[in-house]
């Protein structure tokens, strides 16, 4: 992942592993509603973010993403390791 944050417009779908992360930290969440019939753009919504907030979620953001990426070989605990463990306990 290269610092680029996440921007999800549907909040009723389950996300992997979001009992475990939060994803508020790294992720721009944005109802469809104000695109759609809010009169707004995405780049509107996006311009009302400040860089330092934009700074914090990409810091949150790395210390989460080898956790959410497969195939991080020898390099400790990855996507798939962390589901194999929930499937275990």
């Amino acid at each position: 992942m290269s610092g680029c944050i996440p921007v999800v417009f549907n909040r009723d779908v389950r996300y992997a592993f979001q009992d475990i992360f939060y994803y508020d930290e790294f992720t721009i969440f944005i109802e469809e509603d104000r695109i759609l019939h809010g009169g707004e753009t995405l780049t509107d919504i996006l311009d009302n973010y400040s860089k330092y907030e934009i700074r914090l979620m990409q810091i949150s953001l790395k210390r989460v993403a080898q956790f959410l990426q497969y195939g991080q070989y020898g390099h400790g605990e990855d996507a798939a390791t962390i589901a194999i463990r929930s499937l275990l306990y």
